[in-house]
């Protein structure tokens, strides 16, 4: 049983040493998302393992979002290679608590974004930011697989200048679709919200941390007061917490 156990082990830990070697390989070779990567056996081959060694750290890659395995096509580059922070997939249920807490989590963290966004932002991420403004007046729709994009909140992140800060938002937005679906159903007014990010676009553009930081925070503080109104509502009217 020892001996079984110590395989097991010195398995994992050699399939955990090809996959960083392959992550390795993909950064000195200077590959982006979407490039490809040598095949299957010539990767074996490489790093000296058999093909089912290769097999099991390609898939613990992939299922970080660190490379895309497409049948027929080949092995690519993922977008999540050099990420710190993924999100959770097996998120917990919905609740219209963990929508609160969701929104009390934001307000400790966006404001400070929306001051850096102000402070380090390039032309193309305030052009991103100007391109997800009209999306916030989509109407809200049964689910959140169609989330408006891009998303607002995200792009200010992007912004900010800062990968922890942006990890942060894009995991927790990400993690969290369905309570944030739940919230654009109670605060639905979206020329209310549209306005209210415009309002943070024309801080941000000035360069002007402070208003930004100010404008977030009460932005944010208008939807928790919303979604708190909803939540001490009778159950019959309040919005659907319920995943497909």
């Amino acid at each position: 049983m020892a001996a079984s156990s110590n395989m097991g082990l010195s398995r994992t830990s050699l399939t955990q040493q090809v996959a960083a070697q392959l992550v390795n390989y993909v950064r000195e070779k200077g590959l982006k998302p979407g490039d490809s990567i040598p095949t299957t056996r010539s990767l074996a081959a490489k790093f000296g393992v058999n093909s089912a060694t290769l097999r099991e750290a390609l898939r613990q890659l992939e299922a970080t979002g660190g490379i895309l395995l497409r049948h027929g096509s080949g092995i690519f580059v993922g977008p999540n290679l050099d990420r710190l922070l993924l999100a959770n997939p097996t998120s917990p249920a919905v609740s219209m608590e963990m929508a609160i807490q969701l929104i009390n989590a934001r307000l400790a963290i966006e404001p400070q974004i929306a001051a850096l966004a102000a402070l380090n932002y390039s032309t193309d991420d305030l052009a991103v930011l100007s391109e997800a403004l009209p999306v916030s007046r989509q109407p809200v729709t049964e689910g959140p697989r169609n989330l408006p994009s891009p998303n607002f909140h995200r792009a200010l992140a992007a912004a900010s200048r800062n990968v922890i800060l942006f990890e942060i938002i894009d995991s927790i937005l990400t993690a969290y679709r369905w309570e944030q679906h739940t919230i654009r159903v109670v605060f639905a007014d979206r020329e209310r919200d549209h306005q209210q990010h415009v309002s943070i676009f024309d801080a941000v553009s000035d360069r002007d941390p402070h208003r930004s930081a100010l404008l977030t925070e009460a932005h944010l503080k208008d939807i928790l007061g919303a979604t708190l109104k909803a939540a001490s509502s009778p159950s019959d009217t309040s919005p659907a917490l319920v995943r497909d």
